[in-house]
């Protein structure tokens, strides 16, 4: 989706690529199951993040919900 999103001009990025359990800050927290959260590692490979500001104009935001429609 991403390289779609990207050829149609909205930009995309990962802010978090690895979830918070695996992040060197927080090595030394418990976690419920050990070290292994199945969920939360899942969902990091698939997260994506869109344009989100207050700038963001109406026909922009139209604009980006179409192309992510076309995209999926």
């Amino acid at each position: 989706m991403a390289k779609k999103l990207k050829a149609a001009g909205v930009p995309t990025a990962v802010y978090y690529p690895l979830p918070l359990h695996q992040q060197t800050a927080y090595g030394s927290y418990p976690t419920a199951s050990g070290t292994v959260l199945p969920v939360s590692e899942q969902l990091s490979r698939g997260v994506l993040s869109l344009p989100m500001h207050p700038y963001l104009d109406a026909l922009t935001q139209d604009y980006i919900i179409n192309a992510v429609v076309a995209s999926a």
